[in-house]
């Protein structure tokens, strides 16, 4: 071997590790990453009692800023706190006294905590996770909530100290309504109302 290729050879060997390690940090066991994203959340309301004149399905779409903390437990293993704020808009819908609305746009938000399985470790890579999430949306008649239980997968992948986070899930609701005035005087009999919220989202996040 001359030594031109020995010399090229002893770079690669001491460069080569080098790289790889500045490409990828480990996740801090007990440190927590600050999260900043977007999601996007189609969702549809159905509800077979609706009147005369109502669709019995209302299509609603949620765009919110999501901030989030996220726990490293374990290398596979992440607990998250989140919050959400933003914009929702229900096409005409039943979720009010008279059980009938118009088309409604509101600002929304919504808070929740969620644990994330990484089965590749170390590295990042596909996840699986749950949570359980409150959500308020300023209607113009009356606030609606969802307190709703979500499966989510996705994709997280470290680069250096930071990581690209992908969540793609769905809400079971299982709470639900709108609030009621305080003054009950002057309020009309209340609808008959059997509405139901589901919500699917896809969330893009970079953590640090």
């Amino acid at each position: 071997m001359s030594s031109s290729t020995f010399s090229k050879a002893a770079f690669l060997a001491v460069v080569l590790p080098c790289a790889t390690a500045t490409a990828f940090t480990p996740p801090r066991i007990g440190h927590q990453y600050l999260t900043i994203g977007v999601t996007n959340e189609p969702g549809l309301m159905i509800d077979d009692t609706a009147p005369e004149g109502v669709s019995q399905h209302a299509v609603v779409w949620s765009q919110r800023l999501r901030l989030g903390l996220q726990h490293a437990v374990h290398t596979n293993f992440y607990a998250s706190a989140e919050v959400e704020l933003g914009g929702t808009y229900f096409n005409p819908h039943t979720a009010n006294a008279s059980g009938k609305s118009a088309s409604d746009g509101a600002f929304a938000w919504q808070v929740a905590v969620a644990t994330r399985v990484i089965p590749g470790g170390d590295d990042g890579g596909f996840h699986l996770g749950w949570g359980i999430s409150l959500m308020r949306a300023s209607l113009e008649e009356s606030p609606l909530y969802v307190l709703g239980f979500d499966v989510r997968t996705g994709f997280l992948l470290w680069q250096g100290d930071s990581f690209g986070l992908i969540d793609v899930g769905y809400v079971f609701p299982f709470i639900q309504g709108v609030a009621l005035p305080a003054d009950f005087s002057g309020m009309q009999e209340r609808a008959s109302q059997d509405w139901s919220l589901h919500r699917a989202f896809v969330s893009l996040n970079v953590g640090f």
